[in-house]
């Protein structure tokens, strides 16, 4: 069957703008040279242009230099008397709803962000709409599970911003 992989679809732009390097939002951020959204695409769109093969992709690539910092940790990877919260995650972007809606989550502020050359990818068929493909993620970081995986983001912490 033949698709159109559509790089710039509006929800993936807005969920790529919270990975912004001047994001205020905790997790995941892509390096300064990242100025825009778009970019972000077309970086990811090169990387898996000739792995796409029209069905659902997840992938973690390594990349030859740093493209960003990771944004998330394991609660037994922080250091001693450090502490986290328990914070909604965002439920609505510019009066959009966001993929995640209403979910929480663990976030720790006052710790660093470690720079990372990992970038995660998932390219899939739209629902509902399978000849037209898109980014549902893209990450610097190493692939984590859907905010829905209980048992991981219980064990987990979202890096805050002004860490």
């Amino acid at each position: 069957m033949e698709y159109h992989f559509k790089k710039y679809f509006a929800p993936t732009l807005g969920h790529l703008q919270r990975h912004l390097w001047d994001s205020k939002v905790p997790g995941s951020v892509f390096d300064k040279r990242f100025q825009s959204p778009r970019q972000i695409a077309d970086y990811a769109y090169d990387l898996i242009k000739d792995r796409y093969a029209g069905q659902r992709l997840e992938i973690t690539l390594s990349c030859r230099e740093i493209i960003g910092e990771e944004g998330i940790i394991a609660l037994k990877d922080l250091p001693l008397q450090t502490c986290y919260k328990r914070e909604r995650r965002l439920q609505k972007e510019k009066g959009v709803q966001v993929r995640s809606p209403g979910y929480t989550v663990l976030v720790v502020h006052g710790i660093v962000r470690k720079p990372t050359n990992l970038i995660t990818i998932l390219a899939e068929p739209l629902p509902g709409k399978e000849r037209i493909h898109v980014f549902s993620a893209i990450y610097p970081g190493a692939r984590a599970p859907d905010f829905s995986n209980k048992a991981y983001w219980s064990t987990h912490a979202l890096i805050g911003v002004g860490s």
